[in-house]
């Protein structure tokens, strides 16, 4: 949680544009809306979709930064990405998906 907490801060001074462009404010707002649902989820599987989509919120920024600069990402930082995904597929296929996403009790 640290270097979540360092990255935020350090985001906040040396990032792309200026420190809250319109697009930043977008994805803060709709952000903290998936984090009022997650909290209000009833079910792993509704907080787990949630926490997902935020993810996906996210990392849209990311993909449209490297779309437009495409030197400002490494390309270890992509295999690590593609990397994980595949991962994440292979277990998806090995594994029941609702109960896998329920903790036990």
């Amino acid at each position: 949680m640290g270097a979540t907490i360092l990255t935020f801060a350090l985001s906040l001074f040396e990032g792309q544009d200026a420190l809250c462009s319109q697009q930043d404010v977008f994805i803060l707002i709709t952000a903290a809306f998936g984090l009022v649902l997650w909290a209000l989820a009833d079910t792993a599987i509704y907080a787990l979709v949630h926490t997902n989509s935020i993810s996906v919120v996210g990392g849209s920024m990311t993909v449209l930064k490297a779309y437009h600069n495409p030197d400002t990402e490494t390309f270890s930082n992509w295999m690590l990405c593609c990397l994980a995904s595949r991962f994440a597929i292979m277990l998806g296929r090995a594994v029941r998906r609702v109960p896998a996403m329920i903790p036990a009790k």
